[in-house]
């Protein structure tokens, strides 16, 4: 970011080239040297003018005695390899050459117009041959005025395939062109030293090539750690470095010939009466010069089409895992002349509709024969109506929505009446000709966002529930507290004027009452911040006995401890318990009330409350009531019994009509069952 604001306050142009073949390269954002007309045409022009200089040169500095005229065997060979090269070159002038390969087609070319004038100015006229003084060999001069002209431009060609930049290229092709120029001039050098050093100059020059070959090959390895197999510039680089391996073995293999023949007529005598050296040099040639060019010409024409081909196989796989694997469905419909569709599914279609209703889909199936809808609605200018979030569709009437909408909600129900809630995102193209869908199983967000309205009623009814207690218990407090306080100050005054006892036993009877309102009123309210999760425990030292105790609600001669008997472990010097009273004094009230309404009427209700190693444990058990024997055939599904919701009684259907009536069935208020 800093460099491209500081390129933009300097007036510059920046841009990021992409690092993909995928994201738009070519031949041409690639900026290779190759496909630059002007140097393409100084190649063209600069090639055949050096060779023509060289030649000249040759023709006019050379003593006379140095011309030779081929003899008959070498002029058939050389007769030979110029028809060759003519009917290449009039093959290749008839063949079409792909725009991004024109300049390289171009200078093969001339390379093989070079090599055709050098055989037809061997066969026509006596040209120089320089016998070499220290091996005897005579060397065609022509032959490697060729090769030094023809080389720079091949090496150009072979280097610059994958190169940007002129300096690369344009240095290993001076090394190939001055290896060919020394190794000329070692006909015309006497000494020994000097021989042997132009000789060493000239194989350390062509030694660049094999030098090269490595650097592309790393060069190779490196790509391949950082891109893709597929990538644009991985693919260029193995071109290059293919056609880099031919040229080593093509030009490797016109200097083992020279060695060879060098080394037999220095060190075997090895003088025959037809030069079979020449002979060689010109088979090597026609190949070296027909058949390499024709490679790197075709290689670098097929480039593109590999490339493409590539690009097509990867997409075709992509295309596949998103067609086989993706959770959402696809779907590609397209309008037949009929009036009628062609559509086909992905595969994930039968997740939401069943295999054997989803197989037709997958399979490609035209659907709305005949029914002539979608061209009434062109004509008319309507379309159908957009689906609500409710709406039950089909799949084929889905499908036609899809082609005039481009996103709704609906329900897609299969045949047994299941549905699913989808989003469906279409697209349509160009020429109304296909459309592409996009089909996603929105039901467990249906079932999430349904989820969440619950939890905001909840949470509102929570929130009024919380006004409603605050109200209630404010306004029956202030009046239960103003009775009490009445009946108090009654109570004083009565006292002082020696009233009658019934008098005195009235009032306190509506003061416990009032007392007992009050603690109703306020324990209700605290059961529901309890179920609410809003309630935090106050506790203070308490007689576990005497809460309990306060919670009879029955009291008549004595019948209170008969009914509900509390029995203490240890049963003397039972010690106050650390806890919140009122909150114990609930739970224990929903248990009794519990007790009662499901036990045997009228029945015993007994508690034992146990303290044992700091931990308070109190038990209520009534006696057998209705529907026990029910309740017993359950065994093994206790845990069942303490579910959320779970009325048991309303299941008894064994039970006497009239007994069930008479059942209280009770649905509490949560305070008994709580962590």
């Amino acid at each position: 970011g800093a460099r491209h604001m500081a390129n933009l306050r300097h007036g510059a142009k920046y841009h990021d080239p992409p690092a993909r073949l995928e994201e738009g390269w070519n031949e041409g954002d690639l900026g290779c040297v190759l496909n630059s007309w002007r140097v393409g045409v100084a190649l063209i022009l600069g090639g055949p003018g050096t060779m023509a200089a060289l030649n000249w040169a040759l023709f006019a500095l050379s003593p006379k005695e140095h011309f030779k005229v081929l003899g008959p065997t070498e002029s058939m060979v050389v007769v030979l390899s110029l028809t060759i090269q003519m009917m290449a070159l009039l093959q290749q002038a008839t063949r079409r050459s792909l725009g991004a390969t024109l300049w390289t087609s171009r200078i093969v070319f001339t390379v093989k117009l070079m090599a055709a004038f050098t055989n037809y100015c061997l066969y026509m006229w006596p040209t120089p041959f320089v016998v070499d003084s220290l091996t005897g060999r005579p060397n065609c001069m022509l032959r490697f005025s060729e090769w030094a002209s023809v080389g720079f431009l091949m090496a150009f060609v072979v280097d610059g395939l994958d190169a940007t930049h002129l300096r690369g290229p344009l240095i290993f092709a001076v090394c190939q062109c001055l290896s060919s120029s020394f190794g000329a001039c070692l006909a015309f050098v006497s000494s020994p030293w000097l021989w042997g050093t132009l000789l060493a100059m000239a194989v350390t020059l062509f030694c660049t090539l094999f030098v090269r070959l490595y650097e592309r090959h790393q060069l190779l390895r490196q790509l391949e750690h950082v891109l893709p197999p597929d990538a644009y510039p991985v693919l260029r680089v193995q071109l290059a470095l293919r056609l880099g391996y031919q040229c080593c073995f093509f030009w490797s293999l016109l200097v083992i010939s020279w060695g060879s023949d060098a080394y037999g007529r220095a060190f075997l005598g090895y003088n025959p009466t037809t030069d079979w050296c020449f002979i060689i040099d010109c088979v090597v040639d026609v190949t070296a010069k027909l058949l390499y060019p024709d490679i790197v010409q075709n290689d670098s024409q097929a480039f593109p089409i590999v490339v493409a081909s590539l690009r097509g196989q990867e997409a075709t796989k992509r295309m596949e895992f998103v067609w086989n694997d993706a959770t959402d469905v696809i779907i590609v419909s397209r309008r037949l002349k009929n009036g009628s569709f062609s559509t086909a599914a992905s595969p994930s279609l039968a997740v939401l509709i069943g295999r054997e209703e989803a197989a037709p889909w997958i399979n490609c199936c035209c659907h709305g024969h005949g029914s002539g809808d979608f061209e009434r609605m062109l004509s008319e200018g309507t379309k159908p109506g957009l689906p609500t979030r409710d709406e039950s569709l089909s799949m084929a009437e889905l499908v036609l929505v899809a082609w005039w909408h481009s996103s709704f909600t609906c329900r897609l129900t299969r045949s047994d009446g299941v549905s699913h809630v989808c989003g469906v995102s279409a697209s349509v193209s160009e020429d109304a000709a296909g459309c592409v869908m996009i089909l996603r199983d929105e039901t467990d967000r249906e079932r999430l966002m349904e989820m969440e309205r619950q939890v905001l009623a909840a949470s509102i009814e929570q929130r009024k529930d919380e006004e409603a207690n605050r109200f209630t218990r404010h306004e029956v407090k202030n009046g239960v507290l103003s009775a009490i306080s009445q009946l108090d100050t009654l109570h004083s005054e009565v006292a002082l004027g020696n009233a009658s006892t019934n008098l005195v036993h009235m009032l306190g009877s509506m003061r416990k009452g009032l007392s007992q309102t009050l603690e109703t009123v306020l324990s209700q309210a605290m059961a529901r911040d309890v179920m609410h999760g809003n309630y935090l425990p106050r506790n203070s030292p308490c007689l576990v006995t005497q809460a309990f105790e306060g919670e009879m609600l029955e009291e008549v001669d004595g019948s209170r401890k008969a009914r509900f008997p509390i029995k203490t472990m240890p049963a003397h010097a039972f010690p106050k318990i650390d806890i919140d009273r009122r909150l114990l004094s609930l739970i224990y009230r929903n248990a009794i009330s519990n007790a009662c309404k499901y036990g045997k009427r009228d029945g015993v209700v007994s508690t034992e409350v146990e303290l044992a190693q700091g931990k308070l444990m109190v038990r209520v058990e009534n006696e057998p009531g209705i529907g026990h024997a029910h309740l017993l055939e359950m065994q093994g599904e206790a845990g069942f019994v303490f579910q959320k919701g779970v009325q048991l009684h309303a299941d008894a259907r064994h039970m006497n009509p009239t007994e069930f009536t008479s059942s209280t069935i009770s649905k509490g208020d949560g305070g008994w069952i709580m962590m």
